[in-house]
């Protein structure tokens, strides 16, 4: 706001190849299906200094540079490990890839009510993405990705809202969407690659104004009546 004026081309921007040459972790986006915002998923959310009228491609670049500064270059001793080590190599030795772990972050992000709730959907997602079909849960049904990439039904354009079928609907398609559903923070994906170890396959909150709370469940059954709950 005041420094993006044309929003579609800033969203030009945001699915434009002009930052390949100059960040190797875009070169290995892979094809889960078609995206609608290539950069969606690596603008790292954070606090940022920009000008007026700033260039957009410049905007993007900035974020995006942070993105591979707090993954690729910043170590710490993430997860009690004794050595420091980038997130990306913590990635590396995941049974996913750095594009599939920033979906799943991003889904965290946008499904936790908050940090420690992360790893408790992180380890849902993981449970149902390794082991759903044996449990009966073959899709992740996640509300946030029903619409995307509107947030929701009243942001769908009217003239396609009563047919609007997203193909990020994770109700509807098995696995992970096609990449990510927002830009995820650092503690969620910390999370994606380090969920909780639970048998749970199911979450639900509250509504806001009770405070958000999580309930987990490991059965449908419990889960129905957590839903009672918050109903």
């Amino acid at each position: 706001e005041g420094v993006v004026k044309d929003v579609q081309k800033f969203l030009d921007v945001c699915n434009s190849d002009v930052f390949d040459e100059s960040f190797e972790f875009l070169k290995k986006l892979e094809d889960r299906g078609e995206r609608y915002y290539k950069l969606e998923g690596y603008l790292f959310p954070d606090t940022y200094d920009f000008y007026l009228n700033e260039d957009y491609e410049s905007i993007a670049s900035k974020m995006l540079n942070n993105f591979e500064n707090k993954v690729y270059h910043t170590e710490d001793r993430y997860f009690g490990s004794s050595k420091s080590h980038t997130l990306e190599e913590y990635v590396k030795k995941s049974d996913y890839s750095m594009d599939e772990i920033i979906t799943i972050a991003s889904i965290i992000q946008a499904e936790a009510a908050n940090e420690e709730d992360m790893y408790y959907v992180s380890s849902i997602l993981h449970n149902r993405l390794s082991n759903g079909v044996a449990m009966g849960v073959s899709q992740l049904n996640c509300d946030c990705t029903v619409y995307y990439p509107y947030r929701e039904y009243s942001d769908v354009p009217e003239t396609i809202r009563d047919t609007y079928k997203s193909s990020y609907d994770t109700n509807t398609f098995s696995g992970l969407p096609a990449g990510p559903i927002c830009n995820p923070s650092l503690e969620a994906i910390k999370a994606a690659i380090e969920p909780y170890d639970t048998n749970y396959y199911f979450f639900c909150h509250s509504s806001a104004e009770d405070g958000s709370e999580p309930y987990y469940a490991t059965t449908i059954d419990e889960h129905n009546y957590n839903l009672t709950l918050i109903s």
